[in-house]
């Protein structure tokens, strides 16, 4: 299948970009509107996303309105299809990718993603030429194959429909607002933290990627000792907020005062303000660790072997993966069917050894803290 190659710039004003799927999947998209951007300087923007995941792309310079859909509301789904009607956008790109799919099946999206490009009307439609979507493109981009999705990083292959798969031009971002940063500065000030801060999250909305809750108690306890001179700052939503609420009120009172618990009580721009404070991030496979990765930051991400490595790493340079392959992998189940997640094979020792390997890396580059 050969693609024609996407309209002109003087041929495009008004763009469409659909992407209904969650946090970090929104983040891994960025370097496409990046590279739709500078294909397009001139044109508008549009994304449709989540409500949940709109702060991630708020602020956002390549992007000019968000199209919000509600899906925390039963009207949610109506309101974006009247949205949609007729909207005819000159051009439509589908940013979901064909890979292996841990919460559904790539047919059940894609079907919905085709009703929702037909109802926009757009003149020209490009995606992946997958089977519910491709009769319905004008421009459809070739399936890679299976080989090629498990060892390619989903970055890259989202950047297939833009052909600049490959192109370290276009990185993952996560723009943060000003008023997030200078609350961020205050919590921190009124706190009385000193740096170096370190974040840590250990959760997952995919229970096969949750650290679990004794080993990361360990860790923390751990990272404490061994490290006099640290602040903690634990991040996460409302799941891991009762865990981190017992592991800090496991710590001794003197432990106690260097960690600050903001799951579930800081939303995405003030987390992201909150992480980019941080020296390092210590952080599972999850939303989270997409936000420490977009903000560039230094990172021991933890990986589980239920999916192919190398799709969601993390791309940037300053990042320690500890992942133990395991004989079933990848299951691509969302929690483990044998009820032992490999996730938890890494162990907090050698969760302390990679973040202590990290930070002499980057105090031997004269960036710390």
């Amino acid at each position: 299948m050969t693609t024609p190659p996407l309209p002109t710039p003087e041929e495009i004003r008004r763009i469409a970009c659909l992407m209904l799927a969650d946090l970090g999947d929104a983040l891994v998209v960025t370097p496409a509107l990046h590279a739709l951007r500078e294909k397009y300087p001139h044109a508008a923007i549009t994304v449709i996303v989540r409500a949940n995941v709109a702060p991630l792309l708020s602020h956002n310079p390549h992007i000019d309105a968000l199209l919000i859909y509600r899906n925390d509301k039963a009207w949610g789904k109506y309101l974006l299809l009247w949205r949609l009607l007729g909207r005819r956008y000159d051009l439509w790109v589908d940013l979901h990718t064909p890979t292996f799919n841990t919460f559904c099946s790539n047919a059940e999206v894609f079907k919905r993603n085709a009703f929702l490009m037909r109802l926009a009307m757009p003149r020209y439609r490009a995606g992946f030429a997958l089977a519910e979507l491709a009769p319905f493109l004008t421009h459809p981009v070739p399936m890679p194959t299976d080989t090629e999705l498990a060892g390619e990083n989903i970055v890259d292959t989202t950047l297939r429909l833009l052909n600049q798969a490959g192109n370290r031009h276009y990185k993952k971002a996560f723009y943060l607002s000003d008023a997030s940063r200078r609350r961020a500065a205050e919590v921190i000030e009124h706190e009385g933290l000193k740096p170096p801060l370190i974040g840590f999250f250990f959760g997952s909305k995919q229970p096969a990627e949750v650290w679990r809750e004794d080993l990361a108690k360990a860790f923390l306890e751990n990272l404490l000792e061994r490290h006099t001179d640290i602040s903690v700052l634990i991040f996460g939503g409302e799941i891991e907020r009762p865990a981190a609420e017992r592991m800090c009120a496991s710590l001794p009172d003197h432990k106690q005062a260097r960690v600050r618990n903001f799951a579930g009580r800081a939303h995405l721009q003030h987390t992201g303000a909150l992480m980019e404070r941080c020296s390092t991030i210590v952080t599972s496979n999850s939303g989270p660790m997409h936000m420490a990765d977009g903000l560039n930051l230094p990172m021991v991400a933890l990986f589980s072997s239920r999916n192919y490595l190398p799709i969601w790493l993390p791309i940037n340079k300053q990042a320690i993966v500890l992942n133990h392959p395991v004989e079933c992998s990848p299951c691509l189940a969302m929690a483990c069917p044998l009820a032992h997640p490999c996730v938890d094979l890494i162990s907090p020792a050698e969760v302390l050894v990679a973040f202590e390997t990290l930070r002499d890396r980057i105090k031997a580059n004269s960036n710390y803290p």
